[in-house]
């Protein structure tokens, strides 16, 4: 296969630096203590590298959460601050979604 014929959504699950440009995208990620941290964390850096701009918000009443596995995550903001923005999308980091994301993309 020539270079220019590689699907640009392929390039992006396997290369670091992501062909897509999401950066006219506002895009909200809450996270709350319990959130899995693979989910959270893998949307949040693939949304960052197709450019998007993202909002982690905390659902608790501090930015920093503990994950299921008690990895702890600070979020940028608390969801009170965060609702006073507008968004093109919100995302809630959950397992269906990865597999939504495999499967359709």
């Amino acid at each position: 296969m020539h270079p220019s014929e590689i699907n640009c959504h392929w390039i992006c699950k396997f290369d670091m630096h992501c062909c897509l440009d999401l950066s006219s995208f506002q895009i909200l990620v809450p996270i709350g203590n319990g959130s899995e941290e693979m989910e959270a964390v893998i949307i949040i850096d693939m949304l960052r590298r197709a450019k998007a701009n993202v909002v982690v918000a905390s659902v608790e009443d501090k930015l920093e959460i503990v994950a299921s596995r008690k990895v702890k995550l600070e979020a940028d903001m608390l969801l009170d601050e965060a609702a006073k923005l507008s968004y093109d999308l919100i995302v809630l980091p959950v397992r269906w979604l990865l597999i939504f994301v495999e499967v359709f993309y």
